[in-house]
């Protein structure tokens, strides 16, 4: 029955995108979704959300201590992340803390992966992001956006499980604004003539999405690796990023609760799921809807082997060489 419900559902909503990515969407899907799925404790688990001190990624935190996962929220403001960890504290489970991390520094990267101490860390939802008005570029000369999104967490990730070594699973929390965009590798890292944020923001989004597929391939049973898009969700980055989208669509926007379900789901749950897919609304979606935007196996391996050169890891991560 939920399966039939979420078929019907995905074939009235799809092409009406306000309706399916805003809360109308989520709740008309949302009797579909099998409650046992997160019928599972996670006593015992270390989880670390980026971008995890408000929005999306906090409503996560909260999710996941309710399931008694130790949770570890990383941010770049201090203030936010001690407020948020304060917050946290008062739901039942482990006790959370805050590490203090800019992900468009290495420097900062290396220190947040020492502040992490020796424990292993279990799963990572890559959940910062930014979305800048113009174009400036790191201490290493990347495109803040690039940086920011995809290269820095690359690198968090990789030093992470270097030193972990039992990293299990991991998702991105990507966007459905990719969904237009093809990957382009000049604009992605920001060899561009007029930059625009909303752009680079996409690109990033979309190579996200590749860089998931290929984790699963590359790691196999060893690391789980997903992609999801949380919707059109009314979260502090957006008004602020977006407001003129922000004040045309809050009516219809979801809440942090809402647009985290998916990414929720697919840090804990213990049903089946395909590593390397993309997920919506909990359903495999397909990433390359729109006409063009499909990425060629060449476009592939030239950005694995782009971001592995740029976020300066010691050895082969992802690419294929």
């Amino acid at each position: 029955m939920n399966s039939f419900l979420r078929r019907i559902t995905s074939r009235v909503l799809d092409p009406l995108v306000p309706a399916s990515f805003g809360r109308p969407g989520f709740l008309l899907r949302a009797p579909a979704f099998d409650p046992r799925d997160l019928d599972v404790s996670l006593a015992g688990q270390r989880i670390v959300i980026t971008g995890g001190t408000s929005g999306i990624g906090f409503a996560a935190a909260q999710a996941l201590k309710r399931l008694h996962a130790e949770v570890i929220v990383v941010g770049r403001d201090p203030a936010k992340g001690l407020s948020a960890v304060e917050a946290l504290n008062r739901v039942d489970g482990a006790e959370a803390r805050f590490v203090r991390c800019d992900l468009s520094d290495f420097r900062s990267i290396d220190e947040a992966v020492r502040d992490l101490g020796p424990k292993s860390i279990d799963r990572l939802v890559h959940n910062a992001s930014i979305l800048p008005d113009e174009l400036s570029r790191t201490a290493e000369g990347l495109e803040a956006t690039y940086a920011s999104n995809l290269v820095g967490p690359l690198r968090f990730q990789f030093l992470i499980d270097e030193s972990a070594e039992r990293l299990r699973r991991v998702v991105w929390v990507s966007s459905g604004g990719m969904y237009a965009v093809p990957l382009d590798l000049r604009v992605l890292r920001g060899d561009v003539k007029r930059f625009d944020g909303v752009t680079a923001y996409a690109q990033t989004k979309r190579a996200q999405i590749l860089v998931a597929e290929r984790m699963a391939a590359t790691f196999g049973s060893r690391l789980r690796s997903y992609s999801m898009h949380p919707g059109w969700v009314d979260t502090p980055s957006v008004a602020s990023s977006l407001p003129r989208f922000h004040a045309l669509t809050k009516a219809f926007l979801r809440t942090p609760e809402q647009g985290a379900d998916t990414v929720i789901w697919l840090t804990a749950t213990d049903a089946p799921l395909e590593s390397g897919a993309f997920y919506f609304d909990r359903e495999r979606q397909n990433s390359e809807l729109v006409p063009g935007t499909a990425t060629s196996l060449k476009t592939r391996e030239e950005l694995f082997a782009a971001i592995e050169r740029d976020a300066k890891l010691p050895r082969t991560f992802i690419s294929a060489s």
